[in-house]
């Protein structure tokens, strides 16, 4: 077959051009260090390392989220555990004030206002903050301080019951937070407690006293029973009735259309309370059994007991106190349990996270780094073979007849 000049020119040609692209290409694999420049150079090997790209950008996020997590964690672990001991201190000083032959009144005193003063320390210890100011035990209220004393002197809970939720890894999501209603204020009561509340639906201003008891053997007789203290709608002047949960209607002996005075003390079936403010007509403030009990008022329990003339009231204030106080204890080393079975999750996580973008990092590099060795010899050929094309072409250009007939 023949083979006409220009053809050879043009076959010449494009072998050259193609040797000089495939040149470039090498030379450019050399310089960036990247074998593929364009998804068309592989297109399997672009859509895995697209792929795994994604993914190493989502596991350095759940990176960012492990390291959020353990920060919080142990910020709040290290709370509980100053709680803990706060706890341990105070039972320790009843243990103390019980034994009434060792102790002089003065010693007791001096006792009891150590357990003042730390209750004052778990009151700071529930307002934590964080190191960007948030309050750790409010729930998802972190800009409010959650724990502050009402009128009545009753350390209130003004957070909720939130919990905030890292994302860690594709399925794995952690709390990074306890709400303080569940480590200090829902404890539940393991020795015969009380409480007192206010009905929601009250339209007045009055606030009742936590209450202390005065008379063991009155309320142990009527301790499940609940008592309702009602203002009188109708009746002239400001005056309430009390009656029993189980015989409503009918006022207790003594207590029907008694005048009220504010902040005066009053003594129903051994416990004394007291409602300061101002109650409306309606207005109905209850004194029932506790199921649960707050770590502040079994700390105030323990002081009204210690501080009563009864003995018997005050041995009934020291021996709830530490059986309230050891129920409050174990929550807390549950929540310190909790906590740091999340922490061990979290690290786990990490872990995972890292070796996972490690080996996508190195499969990366598998399909996309260049092969320094490989690439310099493809150029060192392809350049050798640009060349004898170039020199070949050079000399065939020159080429014609009238180089055959001088």
């Amino acid at each position: 077959m023949r083979i006409s000049f220009n053809e050879f020119y043009q076959g010449t040609l494009t072998r050259i051009l193609t040797i000089q692209d495939s040149l470039n290409e090498k030379q450019n694999q050399a310089a960036s260090g990247n074998k593929i420049s364009k998804i068309s150079d592989d297109p399997q090997a672009s859509g895995r390392i697209i792929n795994l790209e994604r993914q190493i950008v989502q596991l350095n996020a759940f990176q960012v989220n492990v390291d959020a997590v353990k920060r919080h964690l142990n910020e709040e672990e290290l709370a509980i555990k100053g709680y803990t001991n706060a706890l341990n201190r105070i039972r320790e000083l009843t243990v103390g004030i019980g034994n009434t032959g060792v102790l002089s009144t003065d010693d007791q005193n001096a006792l009891l206002q150590e357990i003042r003063l730390i209750k004052e320390q778990i009151i700071d210890i529930s307002n934590t903050q964080n190191a960007t100011g948030e309050f750790i035990f409010a729930g998802y209220q972190v800009q409010n301080r959650p724990f502050n004393a009402d009128t009545a002197g009753r350390i209130e809970f003004s957070g909720d019951q939130g919990q905030r939720i890292l994302q860690v890894g594709t399925d794995t999501e952690i709390p990074i937070n306890d709400s303080g209603q569940d480590i200090f204020m829902d404890i539940p009561a393991v020795a015969d407690s009380f409480e007192t509340t206010v009905n929601t639906g009250n339209t007045g201003t009055g606030i009742i006293s936590r209450g202390r008891l005065t008379d063991l053997a009155t309320w142990q007789a009527g301790s499940s029973e609940t008592y309702n203290i009602i203002f009188n709608p109708l009746a002239p002047g400001m005056n309430f009735d009390v009656e029993a949960a189980s015989n409503p209607g009918v006022p207790l002996p003594g207590f029907d259309d008694v005048p009220f005075v504010a902040g005066q003390e009053f003594e129903i079936e051994g416990i004394t309370v007291s409602i300061s403010g101002s109650p409306q007509p309606g207005d109905e403030f209850t004194i029932q059994p506790a199921n649960n009990l707050d770590v502040f008022a079994m700390i105030d329990n323990l002081i009204d007991g210690v501080g009563s003339t009864d003995p018997d009231v005050q041995a009934f204030g020291i021996s709830s106190a530490l059986d309230n106080l050891d129920a409050a204890l174990q929550r807390g080393v549950d929540i310190r349990a909790e906590i740091g079975a999340r922490i061990n999750v979290s690290e786990v996580s990490e872990s995972f996270n890292e070796d996972i973008i490690f080996y996508g990092r190195e499969s990366i590099g598998q399909d996309k780094d260049v092969d320094y060795a490989e690439v310099i010899t493809d150029i060192e050929q392809l350049a050798f073979a640009l060349e004898v094309a170039q020199s070949t072409f050079t000399r065939v250009q020159g080429l014609s007849i009238f180089n055959f007939l001088r």
